[in-house]
């Protein structure tokens, strides 16, 4: 081998390890980046989850919001921050731009979320613009209501962010946003709850109810046993009745569905959480204050191994029957638009009764009691004077 032929090969030698070595480093470097854009995109796409968690937080909020007010339907949205008021009333941290909430994830890491009133004095032009994107708005003439604020839309900004200073905003150095997600909601006033008279038993004729002797209604010290309107009898007797009155006739009948809960059969079976045939169908714990709409025309059985327990609004189309041992324990507002029927004990009934048809309570054995219970109507009264009416979805917005 010449020497030009050996300085040739040690050349060639060097040029092969340069490019084994620059491959094997690209190949490091490629992988070290890749890894490291998946670990980026798994964190973004974590607190994108959080953002979106907690925008969802604030639409449950706001609208329990609309529902503690005292005057409704609410015809302005105004959270207030007064610390100097007893007790105080801390419905929002930051009242100018309207529902705001704070709180810590982890480290340096927070989450807010954002509710803006519609108007506020004193906006800068991009907190005008921010408040013409996300404030809330009373869509009622606009959908047909003949009065205001019966439907809002919501929307609320969910916000993470890393908080090197507390008295800077999300967005102002040194602190810095990491994930932001908006939604939308649609609130309406949709139900309401009057009693045809204060009572725990109503009824549609006077004449078409039996009342055995180990029945006990229970009016309380407000409210009367059982009322019903004026110039349709009275009932067959021989229960244990007890309130202010023990019974009373009302000027008109007002049981009428729509009377009592504000909207017909169709809307209320619109924002309903269970619309089942029978008392089986439902699941063994109903959401407390849920609406159940039991759509059957005929007679549904309440036994022992179909019993009906819970707290919340039922609405049955057609008649319900209850045998002996049914262990019925019912709270909250029972609207039957046919028969109501009680073979024997023990069936606890709380809240109020509302009866279309005939009703024949008994018992032989053990005792039955239905009792008003306005503790119970009051609370569900304000969970059932707004709710979320279909899907809360993301929307694209500053």
């Amino acid at each position: 081998m010449t020497p030009r032929s050996k300085t040739e090969s040690g050349f060639a030698v060097l040029v092969v390890l340069f490019l084994v070595t620059f491959v094997v480093g690209l190949v490091v470097s490629s992988a070290q980046m890749f890894a490291a854009r998946k670990t980026h995109q798994d964190t973004t796409m974590n607190h994108g989850g959080y953002a979106l968690q907690f925008a969802q937080a604030g639409i449950t909020e706001a609208t329990n919001w609309f529902r503690r007010q005292s005057s409704q339907p609410v015809l302005e949205f105004a959270p207030i921050l007064d610390v100097n008021s007893d007790p105080k009333i801390l419905d929002t941290m930051e009242p100018e731009i309207g529902l705001v909430r704070e709180f810590a994830v982890t480290g340096n890491l927070w989450g807010r979320y954002e509710v803006w009133k519609p108007t506020n004095l004193g906006d800068s032009a991009e907190q005008a613009d921010l408040r013409q994107a996300l404030g809330v708005k009373d869509i009622s003439r606009a959908a047909g209501e003949d009065s205001d604020g019966v439907i809002w839309t919501l929307r609320c900004r969910g916000v993470v962010y890393r908080r090197m200073d507390s008295s800077k905003a999300p967005n102002e150095s040194p602190n810095s946003i990491v994930a932001m997600e908006t939604v939308e909601a649609e609130i309406r006033r949709t139900l309401s709850i009057n009693l045809p008279g204060k009572a725990a038993l109503s009824v549609a004729r006077g004449d078409a109810a039996t009342l055995g002797s180990r029945i006990r209604i229970r009016g309380g010290e407000a409210g009367t046993g059982v009322v019903f309107p004026a110039g349709t009898g009275t009932p067959n007797s021989s229960a244990d009745i007890t309130g202010v009155q023990a019974m009373a006739s009302i000027p008109s009948d007002r049981t009428e569905l729509r009377s009592v809960v504000g909207v017909t059969l169709e809307e209320l079976k619109q924002v309903a959480d269970y619309i089942v045939t029978d008392v089986s169908e439902l699941p063994d714990h109903v959401t407390e204050n849920s609406v159940v709409v039991l759509e059957n025309p005929g007679v549904i059985a309440i036994s022992p191994t179909n019993a009906l327990r819970g707290r919340f609004m039922l609405v049955c189309t057609g008649s319900i029957a209850v045998s002996a041992g049914s262990m019925t324990n019912f709270s909250g507002l029972m609207f039957i638009e046919g028969a109501l029927t009680i073979q024997d004990g023990p069936c606890w009934i709380r809240g109020a009764t509302i009866v279309r048809g005939t009703v024949d309570l008994q018992g032989t054995n053990d005792f039955s009691t239905i009792a008003l219970d306005s503790t119970v109507l009051d609370e569900m009264r304000k969970l059932f004077s707004y709710r979320v009416s279909g899907p809360i979805h993301k929307i694209v917005a500053r």
